[in-house]
């Protein structure tokens, strides 16, 4: 199923099980988080700020190990990734595909 990203700025094509999380809770406006109703998978596509890196593919790489550190996993790694040149203006896309755990922890709540 063909989602449209950022107000339509893009659009990405889903499985149909994908449910967009902004439906059920509020989510950063740099991000379109998605979750499976079927499995533990979720798809995040984020846009990120410009880092001081060599190129584009090793700020998608400092960019993905922050995220894997701040989930404190060691173990993550980056499966694919690719550059899209970007038609409705100049410039180019990084794109990553990995693997990270990410700790899913219940809500504390407080009684009184």
């Amino acid at each position: 199923m063909r989602r449209d990203l950022f107000g339509g700025a893009m659009s990405i094509d889903l499985c149909d099980d994908m449910v967009d999380v902004s439906e059920i809770r509020q989510v950063p406006d740099n991000q379109e988080v998605f979750v499976s109703t079927n499995s533990d998978d979720s798809v995040i596509i984020e846009i990120l700020e410009g880092v001081d890196e060599a190129d584009g593919f090793d700020a998608l790489r400092f960019h993905y190990a922050q995220v894997a550190d701040l989930n404190d996993d060691p173990d993550s790694g980056i499966q694919r990734t690719q550059a899209v040149a970007i038609a409705s203006q100049p410039g180019t896309a990084f794109l990553a595909e990995g693997r990270q755990h990410a700790a899913n922890t219940a809500p504390t709540f407080c009684s009184r």
